[in-house]
């Protein structure tokens, strides 16, 4: 009967507010969804002016992920529990919203920008305009060096292809434009080859290599008359993806093509 009376006297202290938890009340529970719908604004502008697009008010939502639980804390905890179990509900109140803003608060934060920092960069180009863009946005930049910095004066008919999937792991970026004959062989000559193919007569011959009909099929180009010059391939970079980089020539046509692609 004592150890009855003890434990009823226990748990009154502990749902009572005789636990000096007085200064935790409504207005602590406001200060915290203001708190935290501010840091919500702040990492949502931010995101905005570094990474201006549709992309990053889609994504942004999730800044407010935290305010919205806190106001969920503020519903059912501060006003709901609170009616039955004033002294629990302040503590858990006070532990939920510490946690919501402590942890929760910057590891969403911090996950929704990288997130939105991949995606941003990681854009499908088509428009040889954006040409410094698509190449910038390669992650793999050894890669990629035998790509010139910009077209030459004379190109003519340029054509790019850079993908999206970069932030699954795979990457592709095709460039091509016709130009004279000096520039291409100017061009061959600077880079080793582990190997030549072609020039394919047909588009059967395309059937052993996924990644030459691919860059050639992304640019719309004849797949008659090209001949590939291969820098590195997945056998010397020991990729677990089908890799390849180099240069491709179409003699007939005058039309060099650099390639890279690392399909998963």
């Amino acid at each position: 009967m004592v150890e009855s009376v003890n434990m009823n006297n226990i748990l009154n202290k502990i749902f009572s507010l005789k636990m000096n938890f007085n200064n935790l009340g409504h207005k602590y529970l406001f200060l915290a969804s203001l708190i935290s719908f501010f840091a919500g604004l702040f990492c949502y502008v931010f995101s905005a002016l570094l990474f201006p697009d549709i992309l990053t008010i889609r994504l942004g939502f999730w800044y407010f992920v935290p305010f919205i639980l806190t106001l969920a804390v503020y519903f059912f905890v501060g006003i709901m529990l609170h009616k039955y179990f004033p002294g629990f509900a302040k503590i858990l109140a006070f532990l939920l919203n510490f946690f919501i803003i402590a942890i929760l608060q910057i590891f969403i934060s911090c996950g929704n920008f990288f997130v939105i920092s991949i995606l941003y960069d990681d854009k499908a180009y088509a428009d040889y305009n954006n040409y410094p863009k698509a190449l910038s946005s390669i992650r793999t930049s050894s890669m990629i060096k035998h790509f010139p910095s910009s077209l030459p004066p004379n190109a003519k008919n340029p054509g790019l292809f850079k993908s999206s999937n970069g932030f699954f792991g795979s990457e592709e970026i095709f460039l091509s434009f016709e130009s004279d004959n000096e520039y291409i062989q100017n061009e061959l000559k600077k880079y080793k080859y582990i190997k030549t193919e072609g020039p394919y007569e047909n588009e059967k011959q395309y059937s052993n290599n996924p990644i030459h009909y691919l860059a050639t099929s992304k640019l719309n180009l004849k797949k008659t008359n090209f001949k590939f010059y291969t820098i590195e391939d997945n056998t010397t970079i020991k990729s677990n993806f089908e890799t390849e980089y180099g240069i491709a020539i179409n003699t007939k046509t005058n039309t060099i093509l650099y390639y890279y692609a690392s399909l998963d």
